[in-house]
């Protein structure tokens, strides 16, 4: 298994790959990981689209947090997804009333792009 990081705008991008497979048993590990849902690993991808003749092996878990490829093309247009997309890891130790004051003031922007865009600044104390 490799892990790959790669800096790009100021964005660490982390996948996880490997050539093992997932099976059925496992798959309740993968769905409740939240890793990915927390956006802290973009993803598990199995480089490897056979890994084992038998077939208890998952081909995708259902939220993708587990993806297994057939061909290059797939793989290289979801890292290019990943680099070329402007994503946003949001973390933050503030109590519920200052989120919600946030919200409140990003809300009175116009657009969604400009709501995101305050929400940010604020979370950034800017």
């Amino acid at each position: 298994m490799k892990i790959t990081t790669k800096l790009y705008n100021n964005l660490g991008v982390l996948c996880v790959f490997g050539v093992l497979g997932v099976k059925n048993a496992e798959l309740r590990i993968i769905n409740n990981n939240q890793c990915k849902s927390a956006g802290v690993i973009q993803g598990f991808w199995s480089l490897n689209p056979c890994p084992s003749e038998i077939d208890d092996y998952i081909k995708n878990s259902p939220r993708l947090g587990f993806k297994t490829y057939n061909n290059v093309t797939d793989i290289i247009n979801d890292c290019e997804e990943l680099v070329t997309n402007e994503y946003y890891f949001l973390s933050t130790m503030l109590n519920k009333p200052q989120i919600g004051k946030y919200i409140s003031i990003a809300a009175r922007e116009k657009t969604d792009t400009a709501k995101a865009e305050k929400f940010i600044e604020l979370l950034k104390g800017k």
